[in-house]
Formats: structure tokens, sequence, C-alpha cells
């Protein structure tokens, strides 16, 4: 039962009843400033490993993520090799990190990036 200030009304749901809800898009590539902390969609445009310049230390993945108002560089340092093997170009992917300045560019460091459910978002929203 809900009680608000005028009156009181019984909410009832069938799981099955509720249309499935899309996470809206809250941050777009084109508003990102240095040190917003990201948490969203994006498409995956290009990736590629690097190696460390200590080259004993492995590689880091670069990549390119884009969304319907641009593109912003990302730099994962932490389980590259992993993400790599299974990132395609094209796939939607869960980022979550912070955006950083660099030679006047924000760059996204990841700390944590996942496939994207097939119905959690629309990159146009």
């Amino acid at each position: 039962m809900v009680r608000t200030e005028e009156y009181e009304y019984e909410e009832e749901y069938e799981d099955e009843d509720e249309p499935e809800q899309t996470t809206m898009k809250r941050v777009f590539a084109a508003d990102i400033k240095p040190d917003d902390p990201v948490d969203d969609i994006f498409r995956v445009v290009d990736f590629r490993l690097a190696p460390y310049r200590d080259e004993a230390k492995g590689n880091y993945l670069l990549l390119t993520l884009a969304d319907r108002t641009g593109h912003v560089d990302a730099r994962l340092w932490e389980g590259a090799a992993d993400a790599a093997g299974w990132l395609n170009p094209g796939d939607t992917v869960h980022v979550i990190g912070r955006a950083t300045l660099y030679q006047d560019r924000i760059r996204l460091r990841i700390e944590s990036i996942e496939p994207a459910e097939d119905d959690e978002v629309e990159l146009d929203q």
C-alpha cells in the first residue's frame, strides 16, 4: 500500500506485465569534461593492444569509443589482454572510469569494461 497526503492506494505489479526498462544514456562523449566520472554505454569503434614502455609489464589497451555525439579515446591498464580477447569493433560495452585531460584531449581511464546487455540501452537516447 502506498500512502500519500491525500489518499491511499494499493500497487499491484506483475513482473511479466511490466515493460522491460532500458537504461537512459547519462554521459555523452561530447559532454565529458576532465575528472568526470563515467559509468555508461558506448560503442567500440576500434581498439588495439600496445606495450608499456617497460615491455616486461605487458600491454595496455587503447580504445576509441563512440556514441551519437562523438568519439572519445580510452585506455584500459588492467586486464587489457583479457578484454582484447572478447572485444570486437562494433560491440556495445558498459564502461566505468574517469575522464582525464591528456595533450588537450579528453581520454577515459577505464576501471571496468564489460559487454552491455542487448536490451540495456540504445545509444541514440
